[in-house]
């Protein structure tokens, strides 16, 4: 099975909880919306041909978040990019966001897709059509370590992982590794609708550091170098 990584990055990083509209507050990685949302700046992918594709994208492509930084936050007060218009439009006036502060993600993704094959041609070429950002426009993201795995599937008594672990996939408790519990968007409708929700265990895991999972049915699990990732 062909998957395909790359590591993210940047000073700045806002993924807007639906339920905080209001007063917006940020997922603590990326969700997979908003990561097929930057396959599709890479691949030059325009906001309204993106629109009539993203539901069906949503269940082709599968990923994985590894958190490579510890998770900080501070809320700041951003004055956010118009698509159309200038920065001086009275109706877009400056407001308070909580923000991640050097969001650094390794994200592994597979799927059936041709955004999937556009976007590797534009990783494996360093290249990048429109700027990738993470949730907001005022956050640009580096991109960089793009990777091929082969991956085997794996139904082992125990395995261990960086990534984050599907809620049916109970990990071990370890003091080496703190882990945090969310329900995460995995599927947006064609009008950015938040339609489908995943439960997942996550945290920040120090390099040469894993954790420990138990025999585990999920669908789809397979490792690589001794690494298993949990795609949803």
């Amino acid at each position: 099975m062909k998957a395909f990584s790359i590591v993210l990055s940047g000073h700045w990083g806002h993924f807007r909880r639906p339920e905080a509209n209001n007063n917006p507050i940020t997922y603590d990685f990326i969700p997979k919306p908003a990561f097929i949302g930057l396959l599709a700046a890479v691949t030059g992918l325009k906001r309204d041909e993106l629109k009539n594709q993203y539901k069906e994208l949503c269940n082709l492509i599968l990923y994985n978040v590894q958190i490579l930084n510890p998770i900080a936050k501070i809320a700041t007060n951003f004055r956010i990019y118009k698509y159309k218009g200038s920065l001086t439009s009275i109706e877009n006036p400056p407001q308070f966001y909580e923000v991640l502060q050097e969001p650094k993600f390794k994200v592994t993704f597979m799927g059936n897709s041709v955004l999937i094959e556009d976007s590797v041609s534009c990783f494996r070429g360093n290249k990048s059509n429109y700027t990738p950002i993470f949730g907001l426009v005022n956050c640009p993201v580096n991109i960089n370590s793009f990777e091929e795995l082969d991956l085997k599937e794996n139904r082992k008594n125990e395995v261990k992982t960086s990534g984050f672990i599907p809620f049916t996939c109970r990990p071990k408790i370890s003091k080496e590794v703190t882990l945090s519990y969310d329900s995460i968007p995995v599927v947006q409708n064609n009008d950015w609708f938040n339609t489908r929700y995943e439960k997942v265990f996550y945290g920040y895991v120090p390099e040469g550091k894993f954790i420990e999972v138990g025999k585990s049915d999920y669908e789809h699990q397979y490792t690589f170098n001794g690494l298993t990732y949990f795609f949803i």
